[in-house]
C-alpha cells in the first residue's frame, strides 16, 4: 500500500551521500532511513531508524524525528500497532510536528481507523496547511484502506480479492 510518506522537509533537501563505512552519527543514520523510505526498503530503514534510536544523548526534536521514520517503516510492514506508538512518542516529544501526524494517521487508516486518521490529517493540516501531503495522504485513505491490501479480520475471500483489486 502507497501512503503520502513525510519526511522533514531538511532532510529532503539535504540527502547526503552515506560512505560505506558505518554510519554512527545521527545525520548518517537518519539519512538512511530517509534513503531507505525513499527506496521503499522498509527493513533497512527501520535498521538504521533503531540504530538512531539507541543513540545516547539525543534531543527531543531528534528523537521525535527519528521516532516519526519509525512510524513510517513499522507502518508499511504491517506492524501497525506499533507504529501507533511510535508516533505518539514523536508527538508526545513535539506536539508541532504535523508529520508525525499524518504518519500516523497512515497507521490508522492501515488499521481501518478511518475516523482517528482523518483526525490525524485534520491536525497536521491545522499544522501545516500548505502542506500538499496531507491532501495526498487522505485522498490515498479512501482508494487503499488496508496495509498491503490485507483484509479486516474475519473477511470473507471475496471480500479479501475484491479490496486487493481495489488496492491494485
Amino acid at each position: 500500500m502507497k501512503f503520502a510518506l513525510v519526511l522533514t522537509s531538511s532532510l529532503l533537501a539535504s540527502l547526503s551521500v552515506v560512505s560505506a563505512a558505518k554510519a554512527d552519527t545521527y545525520a548518517d543514520l537518519l539519512d538512511k532511513s530517509a534513503r531507505a523510505i525513499v527506496a521503499e526498503k522498509w527493513r533497512a530503514g527501520l535498521k538504521a531508524t533503531r540504530e538512531l534510536l539507541d543513540m545516547p544523548n539525543l534531543s527531543a526534536a531528534q528523537r521525535a524525528e527519528g521516532l516519526t521514520h519509525l512510524c513510517i517503516h513499522l507502518t508499511q510492514i504491517g506492524r501497525t500497532e506499533h507504529a501507533l506508538r511510535a508516533c505518539n512518542e514523536s508527538i508526545a516529544l513535539n506536539p508541532g510536528g504535523w508529520g508525525a501526524y499524518v504518519n500516523r494517521g497512515n497507521a490508522q487508516s492501515a488499521m481501518g481507523n478511518r475516523i482517528a486518521a482523518k483526525a490525524d490529517y485534520r491536525k497536521a493540516r491545522e499544522l501545516n496547511p500548505t502542506a500538499e501531503t496531507v491532501e495526498i495522504a487522505e485522498s490515498m485513505m479512501s482508494e487503499t484502506p488496508y496495509i498491503f491490501a490485507r483484509p479486516p479480520a474475519g473477511a470473507g475471500t471475496q471480500q479479501a480479492l475484491d479490496e486487493q483489486r481495489l488496492a491494485e
